[in-house]
């Protein structure tokens, strides 16, 4: 851990409802090698993404009665390279989704044409516990968390839905190089 992340952990210990821990290593037979971990300090604002980096959106849910199609929003703007998306209920993966601004999901009997069939039982009983992630798996990405949302609805047609409620959400940042 860089000794400016350091103060910064120390002179806001009392205010973090985290720990700050240092990297993650794991031994090697050459010696050690970074193997990324949550950063200590919750990204805000416009930020950008590297290659190895990853952005998660921690989110809860109350029950949505016939919910059929979950938004996560990242905030994109742009991208140079490649990128994924992953949801996940806990360590559950749920689905992924290769590239594009805004990924959808929805029930496999969604009438919503648009999205990655995933199995969102866990959201219509309200257990879920929700981690989106936003993957660069090469280039970098730019994204404005301030834009940023969780959102739950439920589909009236192929191309339309009506949003039934938002999301409580966190973001934590996993990289090699916190900043």
């Amino acid at each position: 851990m860089s000794p400016r992340i350091s103060l910064l952990c120390v002179a806001l210990l009392p205010l973090l409802s985290f720990g700050c821990g240092s990297e993650t290593k794991s031994s090697t037979p050459t010696g050690s090698s970074a193997v990324p971990a949550p950063c200590p300090t919750a990204p805000s604002g416009s930020i950008t993404l590297n290659s190895g980096e990853t952005l998660r959106i921690t989110f809860t849910l109350s029950p949505t009665a016939n919910t059929d199609v979950l938004i996560t929003d990242f905030g994109f703007q742009q991208a140079s390279g490649s990128y994924t998306y992953r949801l996940l209920n806990g360590s559950t993966l749920l689905g992924t989704v290769q590239g594009g601004p805004t990924p959808f999901w929805k029930s496999a009997g969604s009438q919503f044409s648009s999205g990655t069939a995933v199995d969102l039982s866990s959201i219509v009983n309200g257990t879920i516990d929700g981690r989106a992630e936003f993957v660069v798996n090469s280039g970098s990405s730019q994204l404005d968390l301030s834009r940023a949302t969780i959102v739950v609805a439920r589909s009236n047609s192929s191309n339309g839905f009506s949003t039934v409620a938002t999301g409580s959400k966190a973001f934590t940042l996993i990289s090699t190089a916190c900043r």
